[in-house]
């Protein structure tokens, strides 16, 4: 009897405040917005559900690489740098676009190669894969012949690479870039900051 008795005189505090026909419209606006909140409550585990299922794949932002890299060269003093398609699970590594810090195409591999072989060293494998910088001497004494011959051809000797974004479980590629001088310690951790902050922007995910 009393729940009745609230439920009626709420009811009539509500017709005494729509005396006027805006009044009406703010009660009816308030109604429709906490019904809205009420079904949105009752389905959150359902819309949350949709939200996190919804994965965009990642891919490599190739346009993004082109416009900016002849920069990024020119700022830690390299000679060129490549972006690198990889997948792991093929072991299958295509160069997708190349360039030097002039600006012109540079692409020393041609076509798909294997992304890992018995030729890499271990080490700097597993870094790599554990999302760090790598850098190593990749001269004519490289054990891999494809590396060594490029870097004789062009005259390079030293080479970092990075993940592509360089989100553990995100990868799409690799940024590697090179340089036909080793360079000193400071410049080279430098490289691997702009390399690591350029390859944020190198993939969408």
């Amino acid at each position: 009897m009393a729940e009745e008795s609230n439920t009626i005189g709420i009811l009539d505090r509500l017709l005494a405040f729509m005396d006027q026909p805006w009044k009406a419209v703010v009660i009816i606006f308030l109604v429709i917005i906490g019904g809205a909140g009420y079904i949105l409550y009752l389905e959150r585990a359902e819309i949350a559900q949709a939200i996190l299922s919804h994965n965009v794949k990642p891919r490599l932002k190739i346009e993004e690489f082109i416009e900016t890299v002849p920069q990024l060269l020119r700022d830690i003093g390299a000679y060129g740098a490549l972006l690198v398609e990889i997948n792991l699970t093929d072991n299958i590594s295509i160069v997708r676009a190349g360039f030097d810090r002039d600006g012109s195409g540079w692409v020393p591999l041609a076509g798909p190669h294997a992304a890992i072989t018995e030729q890499i060293d271990q080490t700097l494998l597993v870094k790599f894969l554990r999302n760090e910088p790598v850098c190593a001497d990749i001269s004519v004494n490289s054990k891999n012949f494809e590396v060594a011959a490029a870097a004789r051809k062009y005259g390079l000797t030293y080479a970092c690479i990075v993940q592509v974004p360089p989100i553990i479980g995100v990868m799409v590629g690799g940024l590697f870039v090179a340089w036909t001088e080793r360079p000193d310690t400071v410049t080279e951790e430098q490289a691997k900051i702009r390399m690591t902050q350029a390859a944020l922007k190198y993939a969408i995910w």
